[in-house]
């Protein structure tokens, strides 16, 4: 039996999140949202402790370190794709977190892509939200100048974070958009209060249950000397509501 620790890490603080916890007492540390305050000396005494150390919703593709993540390329795919097989031609992404927050950049790259591999028109809506903000507060500001400017010139719309959807849907409905008879909105995240937004948000999300069952196996494995680390791509699913359904109006 080992014990097992799980600390949310604070974003705000400028110091290694290592240097703030008290380590008495534990075989196996679980960090929370680490990404964003990960300094050197963070991986430096990772690789001194005599216990495993998780990086939960992190990514370190170079760093000796286990990772759990969501797989940024598959999702981003996903939801591209999901809006295509519903015959969406014209999409806007709504980058409402900053991009170095949970691999936003990678997300939204991914997605761009695969739509215009296969002929879809990409624009992307940079919401300039800096950390600590309100991503739903800047996605509803940023979408709702763009619609004044630009009007509806998409049928599909792709929020990269489903937590700052509340600012997308109200800024449609504002402008006379019904979701999604005239816009179809796909997030990502696989937020389960999501089903609760009017409409239900059709989103991206990954399968907890089996991220959680890899990690203990890669924990097991790290307890018999099998590996040094593991790094776990959890895979990444559809959960379909009510938000996405073919394009019904003309877009020039």
């Amino acid at each position: 039996h080992r014990d097992l620790h799980s600390f949310p890490t604070r974003r705000s603080s400028d110091l290694p999140f290592l240097s703030r916890l008290s380590l008495d007492n534990v075989n196996i540390l679980v960090a929370i949202r680490a990404a964003s305050n990960l300094a050197t000396d963070d991986l430096v005494r990772m690789a001194q402790l005599d216990f495993p150390v998780v990086l939960l919703n992190t990514l370190l593709d170079d760093a000796e370190a286990c990772t759990v993540c969501a797989d940024q390329v598959h999702g981003g795919m996903l939801a591209a794709d999901y809006l295509l097989r519903h015959g969406h031609r014209k999409l806007l992404v709504v980058v409402s977190e900053p991009y170095e927050v949970g691999d936003v950049a990678l997300r939204v790259r991914t997605f761009c892509n695969f739509a215009a591999l296969h002929g879809a028109e990409v624009n992307l809506l940079d919401c300039e939200t800096c950390s600590g903000e309100s991503g739903s507060q800047h996605a509803y500001d940023a979408l709702n100048a763009y619609l004044s400017h630009h009007g509806a010139d998409f049928t599909g719309l792709f929020g990269v974070s489903d937590g700052t959807m509340p600012g997308v849907l109200t800024a449609l409905s504002e402008h006379g958009l019904a979701v999604p008879a005239d816009v179809s909105v796909i997030g990502f995240g696989g937020l389960s209060g999501g089903g609760f937004f009017h409409p239900p948000l059709t989103t991206v999300g990954f399968d907890r249950t089996e991220a959680v069952r890899m990690m203990f196996q890669g924990l097991e494995a790290i307890s018999r000397g099998e590996q040094k680390c593991f790094k776990i791509k959890a895979p990444m699913m559809i959960l379909e509501r009510a938000s996405v359904a073919a394009p019904k109006r003309p877009v020039s």
